[in-house]
């Protein structure tokens, strides 16, 4: 699934969530925006947690695993579905609300989860940050499968937000950093003072 989006992290990936869920959402494929978000919801919970799987740890299968992990991660993202441990199933009655609010609760989880973390299904063990890329471009992939209706505002008005908090942050790099100057010429004025230098 093609799409324009980039995301990286799980950050990026809660970003984006906001803009679906502020806009109007529409399906492109028989897979609704309830089975994209349970099925995010469900990765995310599994990367934390401990839970049953049937890994094969054989020494083949961890060769495999890395080589499948590093295609992934040299490309950025996943291209087809088969890519994808246990594409959602699109027959299965979900509830929305309930969706949307286990994606959410689940983002907060795993960015305040500090460890340990549970072994991927096909990539073997994953420390956070390899989790976070591997979530962030399983989310985007899986995004891809929405047709957002008046998105433009949305993202427009995002990006102007994200603009302001970076000028921000600028401002206050640059005054601390006078500030700094001006502490350290006032520190050495003083030092020369006590040397019996002239100060300036």
């Amino acid at each position: 699934m093609n799409t324009k989006i980039k995301l990286n992290s799980i950050e990026e990936a809660e970003k984006e969530l906001e803009i679906i869920l502020g806009s109007n959402c529409k399906s492109k494929n028989s897979l609704a925006p309830e089975h994209i978000f349970d099925f995010l919801a469900e990765s995310i919970e599994n990367s934390i947690q401990e839970h049953d799987t049937n890994i094969d740890n054989g020494f083949f299968q961890k060769i495999y695993g890395k080589y499948r992990l590093n295609k992934v991660l040299r490309r950025e993202g996943y291209k087809t579905e088969s890519e994808i441990f246990g594409f959602p199933n699109k027959l299965q009655t979900i509830d929305p609300k309930l969706a949307e609010t286990r994606l959410k609760t689940a983002i907060t989880a795993f960015k305040l989860h500090s460890g340990p973390f549970s072994e991927h299904p096909v990539y073997g063990p994953l420390d956070k940050s390899i989790w976070d890329k591997v979530l962030g471009y399983l989310s985007e992939f899986m995004f891809g499968y929405l047709d957002l209706q008046n998105d433009e505002k949305l993202r427009y008005m995002k990006d102007m937000e994200n603009k302001k908090d970076r000028n921000q942050k600028d401002r206050n790099y640059t005054s601390n950093k006078n500030y700094r100057k001006k502490n350290r010429y006032w520190k050495n004025k003083k030092k020369n003072f006590k040397n019996g230098g002239k100060g300036s």
